[in-house]
């Protein structure tokens, strides 16, 4: 079997290479990575030497393991980006109609036909001396997230350029979310008796967040972004969508805490009791996922 060590170190930043060359398993790490994406897309044909080149040019961490890269996503990705047939047709059959579940999912509002194409010539359609947008892809996340990441940011943009405006999945897709995570035993008397108490509360709380914190959390908790995929779609680094989404979710606890304290008809120790026990339950699962 080839070694493909040398073209891979290649293709790093000298940072990147002069760390990952100390490694005595790299070449087999390349050769597994070759492998998972072969048998992920075994129709199309790709010079080896090719991909891991792709590879190395999108390796910003060398502190990353080899083996946690999405290589068949990467491997779809180089495809499209080399104009393969077969990863094109692919990609159409695979991932275009992402593109649909985004509109429907958002409602926004556009001549879906015109997006569709639209999003093809803009992620797989390369200009003049330059090559497709979907080169931008470096595996962080799936191939997947990402389309749908790069035809929401686009959807909203078209609609705002029409002075169209997007409504928005509602916010009873976060408060599903949320309320939801009150089916455990420890509150099941408490979510039975209060049920409507608890989802009146946590839909004034929402409501009375900002626009944008609620966009972020259904970013979050709805679509399952990431935070890097949060910035873009609102233009702002990574931390700053980090702080954002902390600030919304303090900010919901904290009126949650106020309105079920104000609604709760129970002795105001057994009011707190049933705070105490929705609100941790909330804050562990949002921090987990904020």
């Amino acid at each position: 079997m080839p070694s493909y060590r040398g073209t891979f170190l290649a293709a790093c930043t000298p940072q990147v290479a002069g760390v990952l060359a100390e490694d005595p398993d790299l070449a087999t790490s390349l050769d597994h990575v070759v492998e998972s994406a072969r048998r992920h897309f075994g129709d199309i044909d790709i010079d080896p030497e090719v991909f891991v080149e792709f590879i190395g040019r999108r390796i910003e961490d060398p502190a990353r393991a080899l083996s946690d890269l999405p290589a068949g996503d990467l491997y779809l990705a180089c495809g499209c980006v080399l104009q393969n047939a077969t990863a094109l047709a692919r990609f159409e059959k695979d991932l275009m109609p992402e593109i649909d579940g985004i509109l429907s999912k958002h409602r926004v509002n556009v001549d879906r036909e015109e997006f569709r194409q639209a999003m093809r010539e803009h992620l797989l359609v390369a200009g003049s001396g330059e090559t497709p947008r979907i080169a931008m892809y470096r595996g962080r996340g799936s191939l997947r997230n990402w389309v749908r990441v790069a035809a929401l940011r686009n959807a909203l943009n078209r609609a705002r350029a029409d002075n169209a405006r997007p409504v928005m999945v509602s916010d009873e897709h976060v408060l599903e979310q949320i309320t939801s995570l009150l089916a455990t035993p420890e509150l099941e008397p408490f979510r039975t008796e209060y049920a409507a108490v608890f989802k009146r509360a946590f839909e004034d709380a929402l409501g009375g967040l900002s626009a944008g914190q609620r966009l972020a959390l259904r970013y979050q908790l709805v679509d399952g972004y990431t935070l890097e995929q949060i910035g873009k779609l609102g233009n702002v680094s990574r931390a700053t969508a980090a702080r954002r989404l902390r600030g919304a979710k303090d900010d919901l606890l904290d009126a949650t805490r106020r309105l079920l304290a104000e609604r709760l008809t129970v002795e105001p120790s057994e009011a707190d009791a049933v705070i105490r026990l929705v609100l941790s339950r909330v804050e562990v699962t949002l921090s987990r996922v904020l």
